[in-house]
């Protein structure tokens, strides 16, 4: 695993948890500039502290990883953004198209 995806992974997850990282590692009995560490790419977590780094931010490991699918999205999006107009029609008749398949 890229230790840069832990450090991005884990400051997307703080700044939506709407935390300061000092406040977190308070919470979880850490030295207070522990998930800074982390995220500055100081240091990894230890597998115990990522385990309550999880249960602190309420997601599963599983979660924490699982991003692809946000990823395809956001990919999806920035090149929908740089069609022409006309294929932007196009493709919405081809969704419409493919909806159809989803209710049969």
């Amino acid at each position: 695993m890229n230790p840069e995806f832990i450090r991005k992974r884990l400051e997307e997850l703080v700044i939506n948890a709407d935390l300061s990282q000092s406040k977190i590692s308070h919470d979880l009995g850490f030295n207070r500039n522990y998930i800074h560490t982390i995220i500055s790419g100081k240091s990894l977590p230890t597998m115990s502290a990522f385990l309550q780094i999880c249960d602190y931010l309420k997601i599963s490991p599983e979660e924490f990883f699982h991003v692809e699918d946000d990823n395809i999205l956001q990919r999806s999006i920035e090149e929908y953004n740089s069609l022409s107009e006309k294929s932007k029609l196009a493709l919405k008749d081809v969704v419409r198209k493919l909806k159809q398949f989803d209710t049969k």
